[in-house]
């Protein structure tokens, strides 16, 4: 995730719930060029039980989703679950789950630790 951490901390910092920014833009966040695979949807968006990527966990730890439009080689990334507050984004967010891309909502039904509660929801207290 080093690579993306400057795209997560600038995505961080936005108070909009959906920013859009060219592939241009994000090499200059990052300092480094993208991959040719950034040319490609799959790229931007994990798949469920996939291995996790350097770029999912970042835009996972963000709190934001990314809808790539490539013909124009732009990203709209869409923040999940409102304003980041510390609190866990929306439902179906990407996670880090044992090394694999697995939804929130499917790893707290069934009960596994995701490394991503907080101290108050992990003990039962709902989210703020």
């Amino acid at each position: 995730m080093a690579k993306y951490a400057p795209l997560a901390t600038y995505l961080r910092r936005q108070r909009r719930t959906e920013v859009v920014l060219t592939f241009r833009d994000i090499e200059r966040i990052i300092s480094g060029l993208l991959p040719k695979a950034a040319a490609t949807e799959g790229w931007w968006k994990p798949e469920r039980g996939a291995p996790a990527t350097p770029q999912h966990l970042a835009l996972a730890d963000a709190g934001f989703v990314a809808e790539p439009h490539l013909r124009t080689e732009t990203v709209r990334f869409i923040r999940e679950g409102g304003p980041r507050d510390g609190s866990i984004g929306g439902r179906d967010r990407p996670v880090l789950d044992g090394g694999v891309i697995a939804s929130e909502r499917t790893a707290v039904a069934e009960g596994e630790e995701t490394g991503r509660l907080s101290g108050r929801q992990a003990h039962g207290a709902p989210a703020g």
